[in-house]
Formats: C-alpha cells, sequence, structure tokens
C-alpha cells in the first residue's frame, strides 16, 4: 500500500466534534505502513449549527483554521464561545507540524452536499490525493436497523459529496463501535459488503494518540470516541460493552435514553480503506444545505 510519489494529501475528518483530531491518526496510520507525501493538511467540517471565525482560502466554503480562531454558539443577541477543537488542532500543527502537516481547513456544509462537492472538486487542485477520515463507523449507517445512529448528517453529507465531486480519495476508517452507533454485527457486514483493506493498527501510534488525546484534545472536549478506540484496541476480551447515555436537546426540550455500545475488540486493531462510492448510506442524499438534507432524510428513515 506505499504510495511514494503523492505530492501532497488533504485528510478530512466527515464526523464533526473531534473527528479533526482523528485526521491524525489516519495520517500516522498510513505513515508508518509506508505511505509517503511531501506536505499534508488536516480539516474539518464547520457545524452550519454554529458560527465560526475563521479566515478564507481563495477556495469557496473551504476557510483556514488557526490557533486563534473561534467558535460561537448562535443566540439572538448574544454569541457563546464555546470552544473550537479545530483551533487546538491547528496550533497542535503550527508548533509540530506532524507528518509534513503545514495547515488545518474547516470545510463549509452551508450549501448541502452540491455545496461541498465543488468545495472538494476546488481542493482537489491543490492535493493529490484527498482522504476522508471517520472514526467510529456512523458513516456506515444502512437504514432503521441500526437503531442508535445518533449523528448521521454530517458523515452522510461529506460522502455523498466526496462521490458527487469525482476526485480521487479513499476513505479511512478506524474503531468501528467506538462511537456506540453501530453494532459490531452491523459494522462487520458494512466492512465486507464494502470491500474494506485491512491493516494492523500499530501500538506505537495508538500510543501517540493516548498522548496527543490527552495532551491537546480531552482538556477542551474530552469525547467518547478516541478514548474508547484506545480502550478496544489494548484490551484483551473479544467485546468490551460500555454505558452510553445518548441524549437530545431541542430549545429547552432535553431526552436521554441509556444503552449498551458493544465493541468488538478485533475489529479496533485494524484500520480500514475504502473506496466511499462503494458505501451505501441511505442518509448520503444529495441537497443544496442543511435543511434540505433533513427534509429529504424523514422520507429516507421511513423506508
Amino acid at each position: 500500500m506505499s504510495i511514494l510519489d503523492v505530492e501532497s494529501v488533504l485528510f478530512v475528518g466527515i464526523g464533526g466534534g473531534n473527528d479533526v483530531f482523528s485526521t491524525w491518526l489516519a495520517a500516522a496510520s498510513l505513515w508508518h505502513s509506508g505511505w509517503r507525501w511531501k506536505h499534508c493538511a488536516f480539516a474539518g467540517v464547520l457545524s452550519p449549527f454554529h458560527r465560526h471565525a475563521v479566515e478564507p482560502t481563495g477556495v469557496p466554503g473551504a476557510f483556514l483554521t488557526t490557533p486563534a480562531s473561534q467558535r460561537f454558539l448562535l443566540r439572538r443577541d448574544d454569541p457563546k464561545d464555546i470552544g473550537f477543537i479545530d483551533a487546538r488542532m491547528a496550533e497542535f500543527v503550527e508548533s509540530h507540524g506532524p507528518y509534513r502537516s503545514t495547515e488545518v481547513l474547516g470545510l463549509s456544509l452551508e450549501g448541502g452536499s452540491v455545496g461541498l462537492s465543488r468545495t472538494f472538486a476546488k481542493l482537489a487542485e491543490r492535493y493529490r490525493l484527498i482522504v476522508l477520515v471517520d472514526l467510529g463507523g456512523d458513516c456506515f449507517f444502512s437504514g432503521p436497523t441500526d437503531r442508535h445512529v445518533l449523528s448521521p448528517m454530517f458523515d452522510a453529507l461529506c460522502l455523498r459529496a466526496f462521490v458527487d465531486s469525482g476526485v480521487r480519495g479513499l476513505l479511512f476508517e478506524a474503531g468501528p463501535g467506538t462511537d456506540g452507533e453501530l453494532e459490531p454485527e452491523s459494522l462487520r457486514h458494512a466492512l465486507a459488503e464494502c470491500q474494506a483493506g485491512a491493516f494492523p493498527l500499530e501500538d506505537v501510534v495508538v500510543g501517540r494518540l493516548d498522548v496527543l488525546y490527552q495532551a491537546w484534545i480531552a482538556k477542551q472536549r474530552k469525547g467518547r470516541t478516541v478514548p474508547a478506540t484506545i480502550e478496544a484496541y489494548r484490551s484483551a476480551a473479544p467485546e468490551i460493552v460500555l454505558p452510553y447515555r445518548a441524549r437530545a436537546h431541542l430549545g429547552v426540550v432535553r431526552k436521554y435514553a441509556l444503552f449498551d455500545q458493544r465493541i468488538d475488540t478485533a475489529l479496533c486493531r485494524a484500520w480500514y480503506l475504502i473506496q466511499p462510492d462503494r458505501i451505501r448510506n441511505p442518509f448520503a442524499i444529495a441537497c443544496e444545505s442543511p435543511l434540505d438534507w433533513f427534509e429529504k432524510a424523514q422520507g429516507r428513515i421511513r423506508t
């Protein structure tokens, strides 16, 4: 799997949250398996439900994230700064430049898959290869039987935009099931159906991931997926079960539900490369805005 002559690579965390940090895991895994590039960049998606202080790049829909960038919760008269992991990632890149990384980008979802597809097409003029990065596996949602999928929009929208753009790239998957959204049986089926290439996740990479996560991410936004991936990788048990408290907020309404998160540890001792157009996700809908996606998704989930 060595690619020795790639000029540049863009690693895109497609799920929001801490997925921008998971791009480091993708770069590290590929580098340790023999891939090489002259320079790379990391990217995350910009939530359409927040406002971001980022800088234009000249590519429509793509923005430069700096250590000073901010994210604000939208309020009528009082936007609230709620912290921005992407800015921490930019600080990390600026100070360490891991795997020849030079910058961190933010990709807008405001234009739906249609707008993001155009962004990918323009970015492909700057980067010879684009690698979509998903930690956890919720991009493999296949229908109503996957009952625990809580945040399908970002992954599905990015997946559809990338496939429609027609540019060269792959999807990097690690930690299947560690986000608590798909069961092991569904993930094993999806990986087989997509003809995913599986490669050993190296202990040195996991150890470094743990150190960097604690130093750069956990103090600002402690998530579940990265720690669960590390725990599953190191576990001697064939399956671990973690309590999961799902939540949904709509205005002042708060809803919670508890379920057991089952993780197949063998799946988490590998990382996977997949052709994005092989993934059959019914939420990967062509759309022109987040609202357009939401309205179209209602029909998909009932079928």
